[in-house]
């Protein structure tokens, strides 16, 4: 467990048309930080605000570099996965980590040559889980990172969380699947 405060947030107010989402005082300062609730309970809100991708009221502090992963990506089209890491990777001031590492060990090698527009769900699931995990970041965001994976692919999420130092943020419907991960959890 870190003693190091991560992330901060302060009477966080998000307005929808039907709805507002409202986070009084959060405080995120384990390795790994399990954040649970069902649809429309602000799990996805609060992790676009703490990655800056939407306005809202009140105050989030965050004290460590960050990488973000959305549950709904959007990839460009005509491009191989390859290129697309590729690109990403040379997007970084830092270096990046080696993208073929991630996608051999989540078995996504052998379509690197793949138009991403081709990959299955599954595939694209994998991918998204690369693209977040290749930036040099000490906090990974990861928005319902088991959607679209099978059970092969889980256990090795939670293997990777589990042989990292670095920190996880992860909110998910599904909570057991994470029974194996020392963790704080958070109910929303």
């Amino acid at each position: 467990m870190s003693t190091h405060m991560l992330i901060e947030v302060n009477d966080f107010v998000k307005e929808y048309k039907n709805c507002e989402i409202r986070i009084e005082k959060l405080q995120i300062k384990d390795r790994v930080t399990l954040v649970i609730g069902e649809n429309g309970s602000g799990k996805s809100t609060l992790f676009k605000g703490i990655s800056n991708l939407i306005n809202y009221q009140g105050e989030i502090i965050v004290n460590t570099k960050i990488s973000y992963m959305s549950e709904f990506p959007k990839y460009p089209i005509d491009v191989t996965v390859n290129q697309f890491l590729t690109k990403l990777s040379n997007l970084q001031k830092d270096k990046s980590i080696d993208f073929l590492e991630l996608l051999n060990y989540f078995d996504l090698i052998n379509k690197i040559d793949e138009n991403i527009s081709r990959l299955s769900k599954g595939m694209k699931a994998k991918l998204n889980l690369i693209q977040c995990l290749m930036i040099p970041a000490e906090l990974y965001i990861l928005d319902e990172p088991l959607s679209g994976l099978d059970n092969d692919s889980i256990e090795k999420l939670i293997k990777y969380i589990n042989k990292e130092s670095k920190s996880f943020l992860i909110s998910s419907h599904i909570e057991n699947a994470f029974h194996s991960l020392e963790k704080q959890v958070i109910y929303l």
